[in-house]
Formats: C-alpha cells, structure tokens, sequence
C-alpha cells in the first residue's frame, strides 16, 4: 500500500477540505446534512461554507487558528 507512515487516513490542508466541500455542496440535489456529516462540520458551518464560496469564492473560507491546534484535518472517504 502507499501509506509509508501508518497512517490509516489519507491527510488533507484544510483549504483543501473546505474547496472539496463547497465544490460537492454546489452539485445539483446533493444533501448537505450528510455531506456534513461526512466531513465531521456541524450543517450551520456547511452552509456557511457554502454561501461564503458562493460570494466570493474559495477566499472567503477563513481558517480559524485555534482548529489547527485542535486535531488534524483528516479528508472524508
């Protein structure tokens, strides 16, 4: 397997996550609640993500320096 580090998932920055979010949320009859869920963010974080990107695009997506500090970004299956 490629995974050198045994590591059982595949690691993700956190712009990456969120530009692979709001790129599946804008699909056409997508459900954002399991899209949420998939990406472990709350539904009104979702959204937010969602309209923010609709606005102005992917710089709108702000990282929060106190969620670096508390856990990894970990990408969804």
């Amino acid at each position: 397997m490629g995974n050198t580090h045994g590591m059982p998932w595949n690691t993700a920055t956190i712009m990456s996550q969120r530009h692979e979010f709001v790129l599946l949320a804008g699909q056409p009859g997508v459900n954002i609640r399991e899209l949420c869920r998939r990406f472990a963010i709350s539904a009104k974080t979702g959204y937010k993500w969602r309209s923010r990107y609709a606005e102005g695009g992917s710089l709108l997506l702000p990282i929060n320096p106190a969620s670096l500090k508390a856990h990894p970004v970990v990408a969804p299956h």
